[in-house]
């Protein structure tokens, strides 16, 4: 917004013609996402999650694997983004390695490919093409959705669990 504020004072131009190409409505659903994760990451629910999940998280590569699963399927019920806000206060289970960060940072994109929901970009994509007279529907989306991320996924933790 700043960046905007300048460039409109520099070269003088009127605000309403920069104004009408944004997406408010996306932009409110991004401000309203962090505020509701915030909400939820610092509730007692959160907390008590936390601690059940230290056994999952008990060390070696074991530990690894359960993030992964944890993550795509938390992916797909609260979509990526969401999800990585919530377990990124899981990376003291794993001593701060950066194998926890490419690991949750790997999996939540790939995973958010599988669905629409998946990822918020997927929404905004789905909204565009609809637009532009395109409809792809839910069921269409998986079918491309699971050999796409089947195919990143599978090989890309073997990657990963190959990295210590």
């Amino acid at each position: 917004m700043a960046g905007a504020l300048l460039s409109l004072l520099l070269w003088h131009r009127d605000a309403s013609e920069g104004l009408t190409g944004v997406d408010w409505s996306l932009l409110a659903l991004f401000v309203g996402l962090f505020i509701v994760m915030h909400g939820v990451e610092t509730s007692g629910p959160v907390q008590r999650l936390d601690s059940l999940l230290q056994g999952f998280f008990s060390g070696g590569r074991l530990s690894y694997l359960h993030l992964t699963w944890m993550t795509f399927l938390g992916s797909q019920l609260l979509s990526n983004v969401p999800f990585v806000l919530l377990a990124r206060g899981w990376a003291g289970h794993f001593g701060g390695a950066p194998l926890f960060w490419y690991t949750l940072g790997f999996v939540s994109t790939v995973a958010g490919c599988l669905t629409p929901v998946g990822s918020v970009v997927n929404l905004i994509a789905l909204e565009e093409a609809r637009k532009r007279g395109i409809a792809i529907g839910f069921w269409s989306f998986i079918r491309h959705g699971i050999p796409l991320t089947t195919a990143a996924l599978l090989p890309g933790t073997a990657i990963l669990l190959l990295y210590r």
